[in-house]
């Protein structure tokens, strides 16, 4: 992998399509993050996505894959998403 994985477990809601979906982030890093959600069906590789919650602010990226009840999103790179992630991170466990 090409950034550190880190575990947690926080609350988003994400923006796939035009529909919101809440969602708990699984796994994180610099590069994208793993969700989970009851509500993946209208998500598809390739899908443009937007993710918020309180601890990153808003963030966007694609969806790279989907599997029942999660997803993996990669960020779109930017220097803001990248802040974000580094300012987040201070706060995290272990690596993976």
């Amino acid at each position: 992998r090409r950034f550190e994985r880190y575990r947690t477990c926080i609350r988003v809601r994400v923006q796939v399509r035009g529909r919101d979906y809440d969602g708990f982030v699984l796994d994180i890093s610099q590069g994208g993050m793993r969700v989970s959600t009851e509500q993946v069906a209208d998500v598809w590789s390739g899908d443009d996505v937007r993710v918020e919650c309180e601890e990153l602010g808003l963030v966007t990226g694609e969806v790279r894959w989907r599997s029942p009840g999660r997803f993996g999103i990669r960020f779109d790179e930017s220097t803001n998403t990248t802040a974000k992630f580094e300012h987040f991170r201070k706060h995290l466990g272990p690596v993976m």
